[in-house]
Order: structure tokens, then C-alpha cells, then sequence
């Protein structure tokens, strides 16, 4: 594989905007000035998604995958096929290594590992979903993982354009979590998911 790049310049456009991600560990807490150009370019490129606009978002074709980073045991809502990754609410929950645990023991949460980490980037899903039950913390996090590790892995040069990176991956939080796909106006395609 292609190595990835050193150095990624600054999303275009980008803000100091903390916003509804102001929980994303050490990168929140961090002094702004200090945040690398990786952790920053990531945390630019996830976004919350409401129900509605993840429907319209799915396109036919598209590979996609869930993520469902709520505690097995505590869940009272899931959706049917996404990848369990059983993340506890401890205090670990902010660090890399929550979320290298489950990249490299796939076959203890019950997934394939190449349906999000495939050697092949051509082979990257389009859209990865984070959720859990209520949309808290557990979700963002794993995302902002997600992304960064993307960022770090596989190449991504837009062609002709020098100095910009892009990826084929899309990565958003569920917004409202699982709870939200109960929410009126939600397509009942998105609601016959859930177990």
C-alpha cells in the first residue's frame, strides 16, 4: 500500500469551532494553538447527521457501514448488522488505544476487519455511521478515531489539485443516536433497521 502523507495541510475554510464535538478528549482540552494538523483536519472532516439527512445522504450503490458503540449488555435499541464494538462508558474512553482495540481484534466484536480497515483503499465503505443509543459521547470519539486513522493509512491526493487531501469515506455520528431514528418524520426504511 501507497504510504500516507507526512503532512496534511489545514482543511479549507477551517475554524477553530469546537462546537457539539467539545468532548473529543485531549483534542478539546489541548491548547488550540498546539493541535496537529492530523487531529484537526479529522476532527473537520466527521459531522452529525440528523435521521432524515442520513436517508437522503445514501445513495444506491454505496457501501456503508454502522458502527454501534453502545455498551452490549446496557443497549436497549440497536440496528440490525451494524458492527458492535461495545465501547464502556470508563476513563479510557478518550484514548487511541479504546479504539485500536477494536480495529486489531475484529474477531472479538464479531466483525471482519477488512469491512473498515480493508488493505485495499479502494475497497474503503463511502459512509461509516457511529451511533448509540442517545448519541453521547461514545459515538463522537470512535469517529474522531476513525477518521484520523484513515487520514494516517491510506493515501489520499486529490489529483490535480496539489496540496489537497480528500477521502472516499464520509464519516458522521448519528445524530440523537439510535433513539432518534424514533423521532416523527424519520423514513421507516431507517426505522426497520432497529433491534
Amino acid at each position: 500500500m501507497e504510504a500516507a502523507h507526512d503532512t496534511w495541510p489545514a482543511p479549507s475554510g477551517a475554524k477553530r469551532n469546537f462546537g457539539p464535538l467539545n468532548q473529543l478528549g485531549d483534542l478539546s482540552k489541548a491548547d488550540p494553538d498546539k493541535i496537529s494538523v492530523i487531529d484537526f483536519y479529522a476532527y473537520q472532516q466527521i459531522s452529525f447527521i440528523t435521521p432524515t439527512q442520513l436517508w437522503d445522504a445514501l445513495k444506491p450503490g454505496d457501501a456503508y457501514r454502522f458502527v454501534d458503540c453502545q455498551e452490549n449488555k446496557e443497549a436497549t435499541l440497536m440496528l440490525a448488522g451494524a458492527i458492535r464494538w461495545d465501547v464502556k462508558d470508563d476513563r479510557d474512553i478518550h484514548k487511541e488505544a479504546t479504539f485500536l482495540r477494536r480495529k486489531d481484534n475484529a474477531k472479538d466484536y464479531g466483525y471482519f476487519q477488512d469491512s473498515l480497515f480493508p488493505t485495499d483503499p479502494h475497497k474503503l465503505p463511502d459512509i461509516v455511521i457511529f451511533n448509540c443509543q442517545l448519541g453521547v459521547n461514545r459515538s463522537p470519539m470512535m469517529a474522531f478515531w476513525y477518521m484520523r486513522y484513515l487520514l494516517k493509512t491510506y493515501p489520499s491526493t486529490v489529483p490535480d489539485r496539489p496540496n489537497v487531501r480528500a477521502l472516499k469515506t464520509r464519516v458522521y455520528i448519528l445524530e440523537g443516536g439510535v433513539s432518534g431514528l424514533e423521532s416523527s418524520g424519520t423514513p421507516r426504511g431507517l426505522q426497520s433497521l432497529q433491534v
